[in-house]
């Protein structure tokens, strides 16, 4: 039996890959907006100014929680509670990555009206989409501010 045989490549081989993954190009720039380190705060600021219109009604920004039933770990483990979160996450770094590209984003990230901006633009956008209905099991999660 080769080497190659037994799934190891000797000095010199490569691997063909004729499944190889295609990401799209809105892919290429979340990818690309995730390898300046400071996006990933951004993100964060940025989903709590967008979290109000997510969950169609008022949140403090500075204490976003779960409620205490989904926050007991007889109900949620902490995967679960991921989980919930991931297309929130997803669809608002969709829009965002519409808006700001990673090649313009580390020269905007001075401007200070850059956060503002951008979440009133995507808001408006989630707002359009009817994104509180999308989300209404995620909703529930959030406790009332």
């Amino acid at each position: 039996m080769s080497i190659r045989s037994r799934g190891r490549l000797t000095k010199g081989e490569s691997i063909s890959r004729p499944n190889q993954v295609k990401r799209f190009s809105l892919e290429e720039e979340q990818l690309a907006l995730f390898r300046n380190l400071r996006f990933k705060h951004f993100l964060i600021a940025f989903i709590a100014k967008s979290l109000e219109t997510i969950v169609d009604r008022k949140v403090d920004r500075e204490a976003i929680v779960f409620t205490p039933d989904a926050a007991r770990a007889s109900q949620n483990n902490l995967l679960d509670l991921v989980a919930a979160w991931t297309p929130v996450v997803e669809a608002v770094l969709s829009f965002l990555a519409t808006k700001v590209s990673a090649a313009e984003f580390s020269t905007k990230l001075t401007d200070e009206t850059l956060l503002d901006d951008v979440a009133k633009h995507v808001s408006a956008l989630l707002y359009a989409g009817k994104a509180s209905i999308q989300f209404a099991d995620f909703s529930k999660l959030v406790a009332e501010s």
